[in-house]
């Protein structure tokens, strides 16, 4: 994140980390979960299952050289769209209300009524201010 006028810039994370992270940690699950791990080599000539704890410990250091660069990107990232963007009283994925409202084009008519509230404010002000103009003349 960076300082900004007025607050912080989160770094918006690339398809490139979200997969890195993502590899990283189904990874990391595969060997919390089962004691395995499915060591994509290219030079291998067959895939095995049988691997030692110091290889899958060494391939998962190799893997965090591009993880440790992205995670937290990545979290920090989804936590602001979080916290920002979705409803607080669902469980799940949905688009805050006004949010919401704005993307189905309602906010428009919203929009529209405020002005005109506003618009009656200043010219009730605005009389308000010619009274007391005419007040002090008289």
């Amino acid at each position: 994140m960076s300082n900004t006028e007025g607050g912080f810039v989160q770094a918006k994370p690339s398809e490139a980390d979200i997969d890195t992270v993502r590899r990283f940690f189904q990874h990391v699950e595969e060997y919390f979960e089962f004691g395995t791990l499915t060591i994509e080599d290219p030079e291998a000539e067959d895939e095995s299952d049988d691997v030692t704890e110091e290889q899958i410990l060494m391939h998962l250091r190799e893997q965090w050289q591009d993880a440790g660069q992205s995670w937290r990107r990545v979290v920090e990232s989804c936590d602001v769209l979080v916290r920002n963007c979705t409803d607080p009283d669902v469980t799940h994925l949905e688009w805050r209300p006004d949010l919401k409202a704005f993307l189905d084009g309602k906010y428009e008519e919203r929009v529209d009524e405020e002005v005109k509230q506003l618009a009656a404010m200043i010219e009730r002000r605005q009389k308000q201010i010619q009274q007391q103009k005419a007040a002090k003349v008289a």
